[in-house]
């Protein structure tokens, strides 16, 4: 459950200095496709690239109370999609602000919070989220991944996390997540907690 993330230097971005590529390796460089004039979903969501530029060019569009909360989810996963987090993070966070008792928006949010690595603030939307949906098995994993993943680690987080995977299990006994993980990982993390929970190391892996 734990989650880390990698940070490449500049020099593993870039790769080695060079001036330009040889003649073979050189491609032609295409004007960018006309973007359209209203904030069209169904056009954008082939386009992901083109919605981050749209929003770019035109930042009065990157407004959560011009658009109804369907319409504002749709987008930010179109922008996911094409690997523009902290754009949908922005808009994600606009539709937190202007519909706080949204939980399937808070909830959105809160994942690409725990993907930023800022699991707290994703603690706090997520604990709304179970109040407003309590039946919800998607939000009580979430809240157990960002409780897992605030440094250091405290006893009080793992207790509470443990509750969370738990519910988990009780509320979906074959939940698989949209990260992939699944009841049997699930399973597994909650034997571990126990273990640390109990200040006992867990077994080492087979």
């Amino acid at each position: 459950m734990s989650v880390a993330w990698a940070r490449p230097s500049l020099d593993d971005a870039l790769g080695p200095e060079t001036i330009a590529p040889p003649p073979g390796q050189m491609v032609s460089v295409a004007p960018p496709e006309p973007l359209p004039e209203q904030l069209d979903p169904n056009w954008f969501a082939d386009h992901p690239d083109a919605l981050a530029r749209f929003l770019a060019e035109r930042p009065d569009r990157l407004d959560a109370a011009k658009m109804e909360p369907v319409l504002l989810l749709t987008l930010a996963q179109i922008l996911l999609r094409g690997d523009h987090t902290f754009v949908a993070e922005r808009l994600l966070w606009q539709g937190a602000q202007q519909w706080p008792e949204r939980a399937d928006v808070l909830r959105a949010w809160s994942r690409v919070l725990i993907s930023l690595g800022r699991p707290d603030a994703a603690r706090t939307a997520l604990s709304k989220v179970v109040g407003l949906t309590p039946t919800d098995p998607v939000a009580q994993y979430l809240l157990a991944r960002s409780l897992l993943s605030i440094e250091p680690r405290a006893r009080a987080n793992d207790v509470a996390a443990r509750a969370a995977l738990t519910q988990v299990l009780t509320l979906a006994p074959t939940y698989r997540d949209a990260d992939g993980v699944d009841a049997r990982e699930i399973k597994m993390v909650i034997e571990q907690l126990d273990q640390q929970i109990a200040g006992k190391k867990p077994a080492a892996p087979r």
